[in-house]
């Protein structure tokens, strides 16, 4: 998801993802390529650190937006716990109502996103660090299917369309052609 992707990119940045990297780190080089690509193939303006914001809805039309009312809509009538009569008003799903649900699904995958990263590096573990590692590595594979739903929420505030490109597809947006494993095995 192109959240996840702009979290990572910004937890290996530091947070400072709106400084544009040099080659000089191909791993983080060619991440924020691949986020201007996708930014460009979803367009999201000015550029994916809108992902973290909600600016890029600003640039949405409320037509393009009208899937993503509808799927709130959907899962709200589904809900047990929520009162529908809500949906009565219209301004409820108006265009500008938007960003404040947007904001904090994104912000919650964002801490979610860094709890599932709680172990990464950890390549060896014994004893009970070994235990305390695999504790924290069951409880994240819960919250991973536990996140899809708000990650598929989420992701239709970004692409209301729900597309998936072809790497073909692309590389029409600049999509960079570097194996991002191996480069990434060759920096560890």
């Amino acid at each position: 998801m192109f959240l996840r992707a702009a979290a990572e990119y910004s937890r290996l940045t530091g947070g400072n993802w709106a400084v544009p990297q040099t080659p000089g780190n191909p791993p983080r080089y060619i991440r924020m390529r691949r986020l201007m690509a996708l930014s460009k193939a979803f367009d999201v303006r000015p550029g994916f650190g809108a992902l973290f914001t909600g600016e890029f809805l600003a640039h949405r039309s409320s037509e393009a937006l009208a899937p993503v009312k509808d799927a709130i809509a959907k899962d709200y009538k589904l809900s047990k716990a929520l009162d529908f009569r809500i949906f009565d008003t219209p301004e409820v799903l108006a265009k500008d109502s938007l960003f404040g649900p947007y904001q904090r699904l994104a912000n919650y995958l964002l801490k979610a996103y860094e709890l599932l990263n709680f172990n990464g590096g950890v390549y060896l573990a014994s004893g009970l660090f070994a235990y305390s590692v695999e504790k924290t590595n069951r409880t994240n594979r819960i919250l991973e299917e536990a996140i899809e739903p708000i990650e598929h929420i989420a992701g239709m505030f970004i692409d209301p369309e729900c597309r998936l490109f072809s790497l073909k597809e692309l590389n029409s947006f600049e999509w960079p052609p570097e194996n991002l494993r191996d480069i990434d095995s060759e920096w560890q």
